[in-house]
């Protein structure tokens, strides 16, 4: 009688263990699945399809902030003091190589990837003046900097990031419009997680504490479509050449200074800082903002409403491009860098006198707003999937 209640003890044991094994099989199961469809998703994407003409709004009086700006010469092209800005990017990415260089036969060597994944940063912020036309007078010049900036110097692709870009200007924060919050395992309030695909539900109910890990995927992201862009037969040679050239140049440089699998881990460990960097900008200056229904605001409303301004001197001018005024920006796209701070004060004495909420934060501010955000946002995902179940 005892050894027939241990064998039953044992295989109910046993049953127990096999159960357990084969719920967490399912679960790693769900999880493969949600990053597999994520990834998929990704690559059909490509470049977002121009939606032609921009929204019908509410007329607004946007002409009288304009000529006022206009009257200060604002928006005039500032190509000298350009100069000593692209002098000032490409020289941080001379000391980002040349400290790798010195530093390869050393352990201080890792230390030199947050230097790349500021000067990657860096080329993208002079592209993204480049393509607003905001650096020269002739517009084929800003291409050619483009190209030098994104293909050539980045691995990616210069009219897919400027296509994205006008439409993320044109459509900031409107849901299934806007390519800088449509992403397929994030969301930033109830409606837009409701949308999701269900697979995705495993991340979006975690969605705010795996934000950093997500991140890193962002320099993936735009190579990805990059990739798929490029392989339009409407792209000119040129970018296809420069691409090339940066894929075959930048992992041989690589493995010349630190061998295979040392250059193998530089180029993720570079990557995935470089994607931490650009995501925080974008991260900031839009997440967590309100998302209006397409045509329902405004232009200065709409465009006010769904920016977020960063505080900071000289340093957040460095880091964010100019982008921390990004109110000013959105408003006035092709203003120089340069001249963003002077229009502050009059975009915000126009934005208060009809009551239009201009918002300014600190970028440690900002990360909280946008954490409690998409912890509610994943807060609503668990209780949806508990409603099911």
């Amino acid at each position: 009688m005892i050894f027939v209640d241990e064998r039953r003890a044992r295989e109910a044991n046993s049953g127990a263990t096999t159960l357990r094994m084969l719920q967490s099989f399912k679960a790693r199961q769900r999880w493969i699945s949600a990053l597999r469809e994520a990834t998929l998703a990704l690559i059909d994407a490509s470049a977002p399809a121009p939606r032609g003409e921009q929204p019908a709004r509410p007329k607004d009086d946007f002409g009288a902030l304009k000529r006022e700006v206009s009257a200060l010469g604002l928006l005039r092209r500032r190509p000298n003091l350009y100069v000593a800005i692209v002098a000032r990017t490409f020289s941080i990415a001379a000391v980002a190589w040349t400290a790798l260089a010195l530093a390869r036969g050393s352990s201080l060597v890792w230390l030199t990837a947050p230097l790349l994944a500021f000067a990657s940063g860096q080329l993208v912020l002079l592209a993204h003046d480049a393509c607003h036309h905001a650096v020269f007078e002739r517009r084929e010049a800003n291409d050619w900097l483009g190209l030098l900036a994104i293909n050539l110097l980045n691995g990616g692709s210069y009219t897919w990031w400027t296509a994205s870009h006008n439409e993320h200007h044109a459509r900031s924060n409107y849901r299934g419009a806007d390519p800088d919050i449509e992403y397929p395992m994030l969301a930033f309030d109830p409606a837009q997680a409701d949308a999701k695909h269900p697979r995705f539900e495993p991340i979006l109910a975690r969605q705010h504490w795996l934000l950093p890990l997500l991140l890193t995927g962002v320099a993936l992201n735009l190579r990805i479509y990059s990739a798929a862009r490029l392989l339009s037969a409407s792209v000119r040679w040129r970018e296809r050449v420069a691409f090339v050239a940066h894929w075959v140049g930048y992992p041989a440089l690589l493995v010349a200074m630190l061998g295979p699998w040392r250059a193998l881990a530089m180029m993720v460990l570079h990557q995935a800082l470089f994607g931490v960097y650009v995501g925080a900008i974008t991260m900031s200056n839009h997440w967590a903002m309100p998302m209006p229904e397409e045509g329902s605001l405004g232009f200065v409303e709409h465009q006010v409403s769904t920016s977020r301004n960063i505080t900071g001197g000289a340093l957040a001018d460095l880091c964010f491009g100019g982008l921390n005024k990004q109110i000013e920006h959105h408003l006035f796209p092709s203003m120089p860098r340069v001249n963003l701070r002077r229009a502050t004060p009059l975009v915000r004495a126009h934005c208060e006198a009809r009551e239009i909420e201009y918002v300014e934060r600190s970028f440690t501010e900002a990360v909280v707003e946008i954490y409690r955000a998409m912890r509610g946002v994943a807060q609503h995902v668990r209780r949806t999937q508990e409603s099911r179940s």
